[in-house]
């Protein structure tokens, strides 16, 4: 049980590194791409009907890698989802299994336990009517 709870909250650990490196990963996409179409823009000698389109076609490529960025980023936080509840469902299978296992073995030792309480009283039971008997014989022989 300490095993599996050190496993989940290491787990928990690296599900957020990794949402920090997506987001890392996300922004610096963004960053980069905004950057070096600015310094594109700045540094370009076009006219200003060149310079707009440019600037429509950069913030259309912009707007692209954000989307692909933010898909993968989704696509490997589903896929991390997916893992983590498949591994709870399977740890509560688990416990389930064991506990049904110490449930059998406590049902099968008390049954064994009453077993040998039964018998016990049963002879403790043929003792006493065999004294009784005895008893009422030493009576009769007394009696008579």
């Amino acid at each position: 049980m300490i095993k599996n709870l050190i496993e989940q909250k290491r787990k928990e650990y690296e599900r957020r590194r990794k949402m920090e490196v997506a987001k890392n990963v996300a922004k610096g996409t963004v960053l980069g791409t905004a950057v070096g179409a600015l310094a594109g823009i700045l540094f370009a000698p076009k006219s200003g009907k060149e310079t707009r389109k440019e600037i429509a076609d950069k913030s259309k490529e912009l707007s692209e890698n954000v989307k692909v960025t933010v898909q993968d980023s989704m696509t490997k936080t589903k896929e991390f989802t997916d893992k983590i509840v498949t591994d709870v469902k399977t740890n509560v299978m688990a416990m389930k299994e064991k506990n049904m296992k110490a449930t059998k073995t406590l049902k099968d030792e008390l049954k064994e336990e009453t077993a040998d309480v039964l018998e016990e009283v049963g002879d403790g039971m043929v003792q006493i009517g065999e004294a009784i008997g005895e008893q009422a014989d030493e009576l009769k022989k007394e009696i008579k």
